[in-house]
C-alpha cells in the first residue's frame, strides 16, 4: 500500500479533478489514489482500462520518486 502525505493526497485529487491536465497524468494520480486506498494492481487495472503490470509498474514508479513520477517522459 502507498502512504501518502495529506499533501501528496491533496495534490492529487486536484489533479484527477482538473479539467486541463494531460489525460495520461490524470489517470495515473487516479491510479495512485487508489493504490493508496488499498486497491489492488488488478482492480486498480481493470477499472483504467490497463493491463496490470501497468498499475504495478505507476505503483512502483510513484513509490520511487513520488509526485514527479506522474510527468510524462520523454
Amino acid at each position: 500500500m502507498i502512504e501518502l502525505a495529506s499533501a501528496q493526497r491533496e495534490e492529487l485529487e486536484q489533479v484527477t479533478n482538473s479539467r486541463t491536465a494531460a489525460f495520461g497524468r490524470v489517470q495515473r494520480a487516479q491510479a495512485v489514489l487508489e493504490a493508496a486506498n488499498g486497491c489492488p494492481n488488478a482492480v486498480i487495472a481493470r477499472c483504467l482500462g490497463w493491463h496490470v503490470d501497468t498499475a504495478r509498474r505507476w505503483r512502483k514508479r510513484f513509490a520511487a520518486e513520488g509526485m514527479a513520477a506522474l510527468t510524462d517522459r520523454p
